[in-house]
């Protein structure tokens, strides 16, 4: 994302017209300098080490910050009102050396909150390349911290003292140093190919130091979320239940949750999941849809109903919820219902395969037959894979003969006859054939037919039907007493042989 320079005045901060993550450019300044024996503490105040020395050239260091945390960063300071900021020129001198010793209380040798304000306006705070920016984090992070439990700076001191050049682009101000870890997480994780084993270790150095109940279980949220995307299930749901049990009661939590135990095959716990979650969010439509495909998947199918109905009544352009309530409809008998389900699914996403073929079978059943056909047509077009179904092929045939489309028909059961040589297809492509006129075509269909199922009287009928046209006496008389020994009450047959004789 472009990073921008703007202008504004403090008052303006929440009237800016700015996306939440849109990158804001602050160009920071550090002079040359050295820290010479730096003690450094660790949580429990037992001395790491001592005599420590560091140094770094004067230059300057560019940061990006999303302007949400931005905001958060300038709405903190404890200073008196600053005209405007110039974000290139933002100055944060918050550090200096003085005989070798961190000087934390004072900003270019000002300590009264109006001298800082007018040490700010126009200079530069930076750190130089990406080492000194990490020693520099070290250095806050255990001074600021030792100086506020101690007592020496404020609360409001140590907010606008505890900057942080992190390694991450961006400056963070914080009640607590620890929260910079909260900060680089969330930014890498919002990279395009986040490192997260990284993400992880910072949330966990996070949560060494949080005590605050409500933090931690944002950040057991957000660890839970890592496991979601590596689809690591088990350990997903164990962390959304850590974060939920410390309080976190967003609904996302929830549908999360109930997503992973389905993932894990726990059915009852998923829905359990979701029904909590239309309690917290009775406008959840992806919740009660969840629903809806758990009942469903149980097989209490009213109440799976009673879900896609909700779900449709909260985004009637739910097309996946019509379509899987039109299934139910079809499983209760419901053909009429099922029909209109299908057709609205359709009307709002006309690419969907399997809705024109549910309701191609619907018209079916209804003796639609036309209509089956041409929804049976539109499911093979809009997928390949049912393309490759000759159950589907023939259907369509089926009904694009009883709508006596003849030639769609011999188009659709060769299509049927290129994946499966059944003997069923034969005798309707043959059927179709003698329809339209085409007998010769018939009679080499039919003949395949009998030769893969010699016991289906229809085969002979029709076969001694279709040598009756081409005027072949001989031959149709011994395709129908075939017919008629196969059934010897084959009435239709006997009147043929009748009519030659």
């Amino acid at each position: 994302m472009k990073s921008q320079e703007i202008k504004f005045q403090k008052h303006f901060l929440s009237e800016l017209n700015l996306e939440k993550d849109e990158l804001v450019k602050v160009s920071l300044y550090i002079k040359n300098g050295v820290y010479e024996d730096i003690l450094v503490y660790d949580r429990n105040d037992s001395q790491l080490e001592m005599n420590c020395t560091m140094e770094w050239n004067e230059g300057d260091f560019e940061c990006q910050i999303p302007f949400n945390e931005l905001r958060n960063v300038l709405s903190q300071i404890p200073l008196y009102e600053i005209d405007t900021y110039e974000l290139d020129k933002y100055i944060f001198e918050v550090l200096e050396t003085r005989d070798g010793v961190l000087n934390i209380h004072s900003v270019n040798g000002k300590e009264d909150p109006v001298g800082i304000a007018e040490e700010l306006k126009g200079t530069k705070y930076a750190v130089p390349d990406e080492t000194a920016k990490e020693d520099l984090l070290n250095i806050v992070e255990e001074h600021c911290y030792r100086l506020y439990r101690e007592g020496d700076i404020s609360d409001s001191e140590y907010r606008f003292r505890s900057l942080q050049a992190i390694k991450i682009d961006g400056v963070f101000i914080s009640d607590n140093f620890w929260d910079t870890y909260l900060y680089q997480a969330k930014n890498e994780h919002r990279k395009g190919d986040p490192d997260y084993s990284l993400i992880e270790s910072l949330y966990d150095k996070f949560l060494e130091w949080e005590i605050n109940k409500e933090k931690k279980a944002e950040v057991y949220f957000h660890q839970a979320e890592l496991k979601y995307e590596l689809e690591k299930w088990e350990d997903a749901i164990n962390l959304y239940l850590k974060a939920i049990n410390n309080g976190y009661s967003k609904v996302e939590a929830y549908q999360s949750l109930g997503w992973s135990y389905r993932k894990t095959n726990q059915i009852d716990e998923s829905i359990k999941s979701y029904e909590k979650a239309t309690q917290i969010d009775p406008e959840s439509e992806s919740a009660f849809y969840m629903l809806g495909v758990l009942k469903a998947h149980k097989g209490q199918s009213d109440e799976a109903l009673e879900a896609y109905s909700k779900t449709v009544e909260l985004n009637p352009e739910n097309a996946d919820a019509f379509l899987r309530r039109g299934d139910l409809y079809i499983e209760k008998g419901k053909l009429e219902n099922a029909k209109s389900d299908f057709q609205k699914c359709n009307s709002i996403d006309d690419t969907k395969a399997y809705s024109f073929y549910r309701l191609g079978l619907v018209n079916k059943e209804l003796k639609e037959f036309e209509k089956s056909a041409r929804n049976l047509g539109k499911a093979l077009h809009h997928n390949g894979k049912m393309q490759k179904d000759d159950g589907i092929w023939a259907a369509k045939g089926w009904c694009e003969f009883k709508s006596k489309q003849y030639d769609e028909a011999v188009k659709s059961y060769s299509e049927a006859l290129k994946l499966n040589k059944k003997a069923a297809y034969h005798y309707w492509r043959g059927n179709s054939y003698l329809e339209k006129g085409s007998s010769s075509f018939a009679i080499e269909d039919l003949k395949l037919s009998i030769k893969l199922n010699k016991s289906n009287k229809f085969s002979f009928y029709k076969l001694g039907v279709a040598y009756k046209h081409k005027g072949e006496t001989e031959s149709a008389l011994e395709a129908l007493n075939q017919a008629v020994e196969i059934d010897p009450d084959f009435t239709a047959a006997k009147l043929e042989i009748e009519k030659i004789q």
